[in-house]
């Protein structure tokens, strides 16, 4: 299953960790991310607004996208979060891919 010979289902797996088997699956379906996605998030983790917007369930609606639509979704979702929260103006650590001009997207 996850290369280790003697686990062969889900359940086993799970069982191992010490989860059950929906939650292990739920967090085995975050490995299919977009590898800019799982990067930006590890790189801004620290602010609050990216914290408070990057939740499991959020990420894991971007799972059965292909690599760029996984993307460009996940950074609707941040401009979104950007045009509703405050909390932007007072973070020193705006993701870089939410600045520049207003009227253009960085993809």
């Amino acid at each position: 299953m996850l290369e280790i010979p003697s686990v062969k289902t889900v359940a086993q797996a799970a069982s191992r960790v010490g989860v059950s088997r929906v939650r292990f699956s739920q967090f085995k379906a975050l490995l299919r991310l977009s590898p800019r996605v799982i990067t930006f998030v590890d790189g801004n983790y620290g602010d609050p607004v990216v914290r408070q917007v990057c939740t499991e369930k959020r990420l894991r609606s971007l799972v059965g996208l292909r690599d760029e639509d996984q993307w460009r979704k996940f950074l609707g979702i941040l401009r979104d979060a950007k045009d509703r929260s405050n909390l932007w103006d007072r973070t020193t650590t705006l993701p870089a891919v939410l600045r520049g001009s207003q009227g253009k997207r960085e993809v």
